[in-house]
C-alpha cells in the first residue's frame, strides 16, 4: 500500500542555499521508488528572506511525482522595523543633529536602550529564528494537506527550527506522528553563541519538548547524534543519516583545467568562522618563497570583502592571476568551475558537529579535497575515507598541505566510501525510518 508523507521544507527550489539539496535529492529518490507519495510544503518565492538566492534551473531537478504546496511567510522583524520608520521618519536625522551634545551619561543610556532594542529585534521577534513568520502559514497548509490526503506522517527539515515547531503543532492537531531531521544543530549551534541566556534557555526547553514527542530524530553526523543524546536522552529515537552526493550528468569529469597550472577551487559564501585568510597567506608565502610554481585559486561565490582583503593586505596584483574571486553563479555553472579544477577547497572552522553539504558535492566529483577544519566530523570524514587532506587553520600546516598536493600526493577514488554516501542509498535509509514508525503505529492500533 502506498503511503503519503508531509514534508515541511522551508528551504527548497528555486532557493539556492545549502539546506535545499538534502530534501530535494532524498525525496526525488523516495518518489521514484513509489512506496511513498510526497507532499512538500515550502515557501513561495516572494516570501523569501532578504539575501536568499534563487536558481530557477533547480526546479528542473524536482521530480514530477512530488506535489509542492507553497505558502506565504511574514517577516516579523522587518515589518516592525518598517513600522517604526513610518512612525518616526526623521528620527535618524534628529539623532545626527543632537549627536555632538550627548555627554557620557547620555551615551550610557543610549547603549542600554540600544541593547534592549537589539534583544527585542534579534531575539523576541526572531525566536527561534528569522523564519518564525512562516509558522502560521506552514501550520495551516500542513493541517489541510494532511486531512485532504490521508497522510500518516510528517517530516520536517531544520534549520530553520520553525519547521520543527510546525511539525510538532501539526502532529498535535491531527494526531499523526512526526520525524525531525537535523541538518544542523539547534541547541549548540555556533551561530547562537551571542544570544542571551534567556533566549538559549527557552530554546532548549522548547526543543526538548519537541524531541520528546517526536517519533524519530535524524542527525546528519555521528557527533551530532552523540551530542544530542547526551543532552536530551531518548537514545532510542535517534538515527544517523548523513548527507550524500548525487549522480548527475555534471558529476562525470568532462576535462581537466586549461589554465596551465594547479587550480584550487572553493564554492560558496565565506561567513562566520569560515575565513580564507590563513589559506590566502599560505599561498602567498609559498609563491613568494618560490616553493611552488604559479597556482590559481578560484573563490566562487565569495563576498566582495575577500577581494578587498587581498587587495588591501597584499596588493591588487594578487587578484590578476592567482586569486580569482568570482561572483555567485547558478548551480550548474558553479559545477562546471569545480569540475575543471584539480583540488576542491573547503573551510569548516569553529565546529566539530557539522559537515558542510558542499563536501558531499565535492565527493561526487572524485577530485582531491583540501579541508581547512578543526578536529571533528568534517576532518574524520575526509581523512577516514581517503577523500583528500585535512589541515587545521594554521598557516604552516596549510602550507605543508599545499606542498603535498603539488608534489607527492597520490589520490585515488575510494569506491566503497562513494557508495556509502550515495543519496539513493541514504534516501532508502530515510524511507525505512518512515516505514518503521508507521509499522509501530499500526501495531499499537491493533492492540
Amino acid at each position: 500500500m502506498i503511503q503519503s508523507v508531509l514534508v515541511l521544507a522551508n528551504r527548497y527550489p528555486p532557493a539556492n542555499s545549502s539546506g535545499v539539496f538534502r530534501t530535494l535529492f532524498f525525496f526525488n529518490h523516495i518518489a521514484a521508488r513509489g512506496n511513498y507519495k510526497t507532499h512538500i510544503v515550502t515557501l513561495d518565492v516572494p516570501s523569501y528572506l532578504q539575501g536568499q538566492t534563487i536558481d530557477e534551473k533547480l526546479l528542473e531537478q524536482v521530480s514530477d511525482l512530488i506535489t509542492i504546496e507553497r505558502t506565504k511567510s511574514w517577516n516579523v522583524r522587518e515589518s516592525v522595523i518598517v513600522f517604526k520608520r513610518w512612525l518616526r521618519p526623521n528620527s535618524s536625522l534628529q539623532k545626527e543633529v543632537k549627536h555632538e551634545k550627548i555627554n557620557k551619561n547620555d551615551n550610557k543610556k543610549i547603549s542600554f536602550f540600544r541593547a534592549i532594542k537589539d534583544v527585542f529585534t534579534d531575539e523576541v521577534l526572531s525566536f527561534p529564528d528569522q523564519d518564525i513568520g512562516w509558522l502560521p502559514f506552514a501550520y495551516n497548509k500542513g493541517v489541510k494537506v494532511v486531512r485532504q490526503n490521508n497522510i500518516k506522517l510528517v517530516y520536517s527539515s531544520g534549520g530553520p527550527w520553525t519547521s520543527h515547531i510546525a511539525a510538532y503543532l501539526i502532529s498535535k492537531r491531527t494526531g499523526i506522528r512526526f520525524v525531525l531531521d537535523y541538518r544542523d544543530p539547534w541547541y549548540g549551534n555556533p551561530f547562537h553563541a551571542k544570544k542571551s541566556k534567556t533566549f538559549k534557555h527557552i530554546s532548549l526547553l522548547l526543543e526538548k519538548k519537541i524531541i520528546k514527542k517526536a517519533a524519530r530524530v535524524i542527525c546528519n553526523t555521528n557527533n551530532l547524534k552523540e551530542f544530542y543524546v547526551e543532552k536530551f536522552g531518548f537514545e532510542e529515537k535517534f538515527v544517523v543519516i548523513t548527507n550524500g552526493w548525487e549522480k548527475t550528468y555534471k558529476t562525470q569529469k568532462t576535462g581537466t583545467n586549461t589554465k596551465g597550472c594547479l587550480v584550487i577551487s572553493h564554492a560558496g559564501s565565506l561567513y562566520g568562522n569560515r575565513s580564507p585568510n590563513n589559506f590566502i597567506k599560505a599561498v602567498i608565502n609559498l609563491i613568494s618563497k618560490k616553493k611552488i610554481a604559479k597556482i590559481q585559486v578560484q573563490l566562487i561565490g565569495a563576498e566582495d570583502s575577500v577581494n578587498k582583503y587581498i587587495a588591501d593586505e597584499f596588493g591588487p596584483e594578487w587578484l590578476k592571476d592567482i586569486f580569482m574571486v568570482i561572483p555567485r553563479v547558478q548551480h550548474d555553472v558553479c559545477l562546471d568551475y569545480l569540475m575543471h579544477s584539480d583540488v576542491l577547497l573547503l573551510f569548516q572552522q569553529g565546529t566539530k558537529l557539522q559537515v558542510p553539504r558542499k563536501l558531499y558535492e565535492y565527493i561526487a566529483m572524485q577530485l582531491p579535497i583540501l579541508a581547512i577544519c578543526d578536529e571533528g566530523e568534517t576532518k574524520d570524514l575526509v581523512k577516514n575515507n581517503g577523500f583528500g587532506i585535512a589541515a587545521s587553520d594554521e598557516i604552516v600546516e596549510i602550507e605543508s598541505a599545499i606542498l603535498q598536493l603539488t608534489t607527492s600526493y597520490d589520490f585515488t577514488v575510494n569506491a566503497d566510501s562513494l557508495i556509502n554516501y550515495d543519496n539513493k542509498k541514504l534516501s532508502l535509509d530515510l524511507e525505512n525510518v518512515f516505514s518503521s514508525v508507521l509499522l509501530q503505529c499500526q501495531m499499537k492500533e491493533n492492540v
